[in-house]
């Protein structure tokens, strides 16, 4: 059989990235409205969620970390085939789910091969076409949350017509199968070597996190990444459940402002990938999280929760912003030191998530969701702290004192 020219492969892997995106959006929105339903058939309190986001976001950290160091042996291709795989079964497992237990079990396991599939698609997109790195990431994104935009709706619609979320969460896992047999059939017909298609082999030692953590912009970028993040998942977790108890909301009456949430995604990610390349990346971070902090507070403030649904506008542009941010500074090469950010900033996110957990058991979901908004304000100030370095290094450069 006749073998694919190079830049056909590279379109059609390109293409398949965005949909393995897109469907883990889609899974991701719908995980709300399935807490919600966990919480009300098999739990009294909120611990125990908060307890399974913490734990299963250690096993993601853990699978994305080490995704890094597998990238460079089996390349891109393979590793989101297996990761792809590894994810979809789980959610095929969830069917017969009758028991918190089992559906623990599944979801940590779950998050773990989300782990691979989403540090592998991110640096794979970005290396397909290596030119328009920044515009490639934000259409990735913007194929996410399109899935997370149709994720709560889907289940709520399914839901209120007879099928069961165990039913639903399974039939979804489907496309990841396709998907995976495609990336392995594409194999098949690769013409000679994967060339530019692997991991990013970097010959020189970078000392490993031992090293990393004695700069201080590496530091500043955990939180950076953390701070993001804890509002981004907290939504995704803790919305549907702290609209059902601190006002009555039903489920989906709840993911209409869920989806509003995520409706500004492609919006905001439509607009910024023409013009991100002009803008100071610094100041883009700087501009979401103020943007977050307003209507975060406004929702707060008013008891609207349009407000809330609002900040998915800074939302939109954290995790491509941060990423594209990261390589500008640090090198296109630092996949490893990257790789660690997010993994260290990923693991103190889940637990800060779980303590908005032990928080609402003793205070109530209506003070312990709000308190998220707190670490909007030190991601702020991070991001100042990185320009106030990027503008030290820069005078230093320069022959100017500061």
């Amino acid at each position: 059989m006749p073998s694919l020219k190079d830049h056909t492969v590279k379109k059609i892997l390109l293409s398949l990235c965005y949909a393995s995106y897109a469907m883990s959006g889609l899974i991701l929105g719908m995980r709300t409205n399935i807490f919600l339903f966990v919480q009300r058939d098999y739990l009294d309190g909120y611990s125990h969620i908060a307890t399974l986001v913490l734990v299963s976001g250690i096993f993601m950290q853990m699978s994305l970390y080490f995704a890094g160091h597998l990238i460079e042996r089996f390349g891109y291709r393979r590793l989101l085939t297996a990761g792809l795989f590894i994810s979809a079964v789980p959610l095929v497992l969830m069917y017969p789910v009758r028991s918190v237990l089992l559906f623990d079990i599944n979801y940590a396991l779950f998050m773990a091969g989300y782990g691979i599939v989403v540090l592998t698609l991110n640096l794979f997109a970005s290396s397909l076409i290596p030119e328009r790195r920044g515009n490639t990431l934000l259409m990735l994104h913007l194929f996410f949350s399109l899935g997370a935009l149709t994720g709560p709706k889907w289940i709520s619609f399914l839901y209120d017509r007879g099928l069961s979320w165990q039913s639903v969460i399974s039939f979804s896992a489907t496309p990841f199968f396709v998907i995976a047999f495609l990336l392995y059939r594409i194999g098949n017909h690769m013409s000679g070597s994967e060339a530019g298609l692997t991991g990013n082999h970097d010959p020189q030692r970078d000392g490993g996190p031992a090293a990393y953590l004695k700069e201080p912009c590496v530091w500043l970028f955990i939180v950076i990444f953390l701070c993001s993040q804890i509002w981004e998942y907290g939504i995704g977790t803790w919305f549907v459940i702290f609209a059902n108890k601190t006002r009555g909301m039903d489920s989906a009456q709840a993911a209409l402002y869920l989806t509003m949430f995520y409706a500004c995604y492609p919006m905001i990610r439509i607009v910024f990938s023409r013009i991100i390349h002009q803008l100071n990346l610094l100041m883009v971070i700087l501009g979401a999280f103020l943007c977050c902090i307003l209507f975060g507070g406004l929702g707060f403030i008013t008891g609207r929760f349009a407000f809330y649904s609002l900040t998915g506008t800074g939302v939109a542009l954290f995790f491509p912003a941060i990423m594209a941010a990261m390589q500008h500074l640090f090198g296109v090469k630092a996949t490893k030191k990257i790789g660690f950010i997010t993994m260290a900033g990923g693991l103190v996110q889940y637990a800060a998530i779980w303590g908005v957990g032990l928080m609402s058991d003793r205070w109530g979901i209506g003070t312990g969701f709000p308190f998220m908004l707190v670490y909007l304000f030190f991601g702020a100030l991070a991001v100042i702290g990185v320009m106030v370095l990027e503008a030290r290094k820069q005078a230093s450069v320069e022959g100017v004192s500061i």
